[in-house]
């Protein structure tokens, strides 16, 4: 049963789901709302409006906003940054990078003596990262929830909680296969530009940095971003192993200050509402304000990634309103 109030959303999930579906976790917190009425903190309780289903998209100018958005918020921190925006069903609506954004990231698990050992160590590009955080942060959420990648990390490790030892695994541990390209529910980009779902090129991402992007409480996309230090040092996509422990995550940072108000997750279904077994899930280790907006003329520049998008605005014609330029 999932009930709603204004303090806590509590859920009873199973122990293990189906690596086959990513997205089951949001429909299973979607259907178990039930009705009733207001006084028993059910699904009629929610306190934000939800638009009728289809009616809320993101446009071009939403787009240029939350990238403008997220830029000035990596100047504010003096880092650089990646950044990619996709539609609801994956569809990459733009990815850019400030000028000096380190093109490529390191991909660690954060245990020591890894390196080298499966992926740990793999360098990847940094927009292939950012759109994987960005899928995860719009899969992951629905009317009913609100997950980011850092949620994705607590649910998606070997224990449930991360580091508790003889504890079962998280409840969508092993849901980032689902993301393999020999998927037969993914839709490729060469197949259209526009229908969905579309794959994550990292699977699922557990690293802290991708949110869901509402509009008049629907998931219109998700947002994701890497940063850097500079063009010379890789960003790094890797995962909270010590959730007990509360770090600034700049990643995290920059692409929650890239969301005003309008873009934000109602906060009554945001993922630390939520507990699951007894645990409470986590949504961000901090809440930023909303950023300024930067020049994306002299900041960086948009850019096209093969595979994913076409034009510095993707062709993603039937997600955007008006159509993006191609």
């Amino acid at each position: 049963m999932l009930n709603f109030d204004t303090n806590r959303v509590t859920a009873k999930l199973p122990i293990t789901l189906g690596v086959g579906m990513a997205v089951c976790l949001s429909a299973l917190l979607m259907s178990c709302g039930g009705g009733g009425g207001g006084s028993d903190g059910s699904l009629s309780t929610l306190n934000f409006y939800v638009a009728p289903l289809g009616t809320q998209s993101l446009s071009v100018n939403d787009v240029n906003e939350i990238v403008s958005r997220a830029v000035q918020a990596s100047k504010d921190r003096n880092v650089e940054a990646t950044i990619a925006v996709t539609d609801r069903v994956g569809n990459v609506l733009a990815v850019y990078q400030t000028t000096n954004a380190a093109p490529n990231t390191t991909i660690t698990s954060g245990l020591a003596g890894a390196n080298g050992q499966g992926l740990d160590g793999t360098v990847v590009p940094s927009t292939l990262a950012a759109i994987s955080k960005a899928i995860t942060g719009a899969y992951l959420s629905s009317t009913g929830n609100a997950f980011s990648s850092r949620t994705a990390s607590q649910i998606v490790q070997e224990h449930f909680q991360p580091g508790e030892a003889n504890k079962e695994s998280g409840p969508l541990y092993g849901v980032q296969f689902s993301q393999l390209p020999c998927s037969d529910l993914n839709v490729w980009f060469s197949q259209s530009p526009t229908l969905g779902p579309k794959r994550a090129p990292l699977g699922l991402s557990a690293d802290p940095g991708g949110f869901p992007i509402y509009k008049n409480g629907r998931v219109v996309g998700g947002i994701g971003v890497i940063t850097s230090a500079n063009v010379a040092t890789n960003g790094v996509y890797s995962l909270d192993r010590d959730i007990q422990t509360v770090e600034t995550d700049l990643d995290e940072e920059v692409a929650f200050a890239a969301l005003s108000d309008t873009f934000r997750a109602p906060e009554q279904i945001r993922a630390d509402r939520i507990t699951a077994g007894g645990q409470t899930f986590q949504f961000s280790n901090s809440i930023p304000a909303v950023a300024g907006m930067a020049n994306l003329a002299t900041a960086g520049a948009y850019t096209t990634v093969t595979g994913y998008t076409s034009t510095v605005l993707s062709c993603a014609t039937k997600r955007m309103t008006p159509p993006a330029p191609c």
